[in-house]
């Protein structure tokens, strides 16, 4: 994927758009220098329901995902979308739902640890506040759906 596109879907994630506007183009080259792009084919699962949480989470680019939780009918989602954020606020150190690839799938790979290392490079502590209540919202939006 072109650095321009890579950008422009970072830019237009929910948590992304959360934060003050002059902090953005800081917190999208933030993921773009932790995560790896990887390609999914249809039908592979990111994340199992009840396995072990190692930390890691993904920004859909390009594809579908298929979120499956108990007691709710299964959730399309489209590009751009963050993906495993509820294990900043779960602690149960488990995956709370299924994540499976629908549609071929560009995905941005990185951990949580790596995240947060490489915003306490970059990041003043207001704004690193910032962005973790935006991830606190959408991880708190997501898990209500």
């Amino acid at each position: 994927m072109r650095l321009d596109d890579l950008r422009n879907q970072l830019g237009a994630l929910d948590v992304i758009r959360g934060i003050p506007a002059e902090m953005r183009p800081r917190v999208v080259l933030l993921f773009l220098g932790i995560g790896s792009e990887q390609h999914r084919k249809a039908g592979e699962v990111l994340f199992q329901r009840g396995a072990a949480n190692d930390g890691s989470a993904y920004i859909l680019l390009q594809g579908t995902l298929e979120i499956e939780k108990p007691d709710s009918p299964p959730l399309g989602i489209d590009a751009p979308h963050l993906i495993g954020e509820l294990a900043q606020i779960d602690k149960k150190q488990q995956r709370g739902a299924t994540v499976t690839v629908t549609e071929e799938a560009i995905l941005l790979h990185f951990t949580w640890a790596a995240f947060s290392a490489a915003a306490k490079s970059v990041l003043t502590n207001n704004e690193s506040q910032a962005v973790r209540e935006s991830l606190e919202r959408l991880a708190w939006e997501h898990l209500s759906a």
